[in-house]
């Protein structure tokens, strides 16, 4: 066993024990204390819940590989489970949620958390129907060793056709999305927001400026969605163009410079490298 590993296990031992601990210390109003209020309250009961789930997941592969096996439960169809990427050995890292971290599968963090902060940002531009008309690498980083091969510092620029500007910089997917104009900032976290100054958050919405969607329940919205006609808070082509953007930026991120959109024939301008990124071949008997 190297040395790795038993620190590891360590850390998870000791882990364990205070995981026993702080939960086993909480009395019964704060097991019902809400965490998040969206897309349903979340109480610490269910995060916990939660949490006992994914490590029951991940001791089931870890069992398989301990009896010899490759870390696929039982009647796992791993060749349906590659669908159309080109074929590859198992490895359990390739599947269930690490394989978001694996270009032949998926597009990493840039469109794991991105594609949520993303979708606020747009929303908050005004640009969620369309696209930046340039994104750029700003001195992204990738892994050289290892399955993983997905972005690993993600770090762009974007420049909509109003002149606003969308940078990402590195970490800034995981946290607080800031809009700075004129009067102050905007901090917009994923159930809170905070202004500079303060009194920014007072300012009075009058009946003739931009009122937002409101929706207090996706899920409730989604099926009231389906019996009035109405589109969701989220329509069919706004998730459309938040999913992009990621891919957008993964391909300037991929290719180390500037690149110009055309955000309406969803082309980029002049250059044939990158639009050859737009798709991949699909692996026989996939296609579409």
């Amino acid at each position: 066993m190297s040395e790795r590993v038993e620190r590891l296990l360590k850390r998870l031992e000791k882990g364990l024990n205070k995981t026993l601990s702080i939960f086993g210390s909480l009395s019964p109003v704060q097991w019902d204390v809400v965490l998040y209020e969206e897309p349903y309250p979340w109480t610490v009961r269910d995060l916990l819940a939660h949490f006992v789930a994914a490590e029951e997941g991940l001791l089931q592969i870890a069992q398989n590989i301990a009896q010899g096996g490759p870390g696929a439960p039982e009647g796992f169809d791993y060749d349906f489970w590659l669908g159309p990427a080109p074929w590859a050995p198992h490895h359990s890292a390739r599947c269930f949620y690490t394989f978001r971290f694996v270009q032949d599968h998926s597009g990493g963090e840039t469109t794991n958390t991105g594609a949520h902060k993303f979708d606020i940002v747009q929303w908050a531009l005004g640009t969620e129907h369309t696209g930046p008309v340039e994104i750029e690498d700003l001195g992204s980083e990738f892994p050289t060793t290892g399955l993983f091969d997905t972005v690993s510092k993600i770090h762009f620029r974007a420049r909509y056709a109003n002149g606003v500007e969308l940078i990402c910089t590195p970490g800034g997917v995981g946290g607080t999305a800031v809009f700075e104009g004129t009067e102050g900032k905007v901090h917009v976290d994923w159930n809170s927001m905070r202004t500079e100054p303060e009194s920014l958050a007072n300012t009075v919405i009058g009946p003739n400026e931009i009122h937002l969607y409101k929706s207090l329940n996706h899920k409730r919205n989604f099926l009231d969605c389906i019996k009035s006609q109405r589109d969701p808070i989220t329509a069919v082509e706004v998730g459309h163009r938040s999913a992009s953007i990621c891919h957008l930026a993964n391909i300037a991120m991929k290719l180390g410079r500037k690149l110009r959109w055309n955000p309406d024939a969803e082309r980029f301008v002049g250059d044939d490298q990158a639009n050859r990124l737009l798709s991949k071949p699909l692996r026989a008997p996939w296609h579409m």
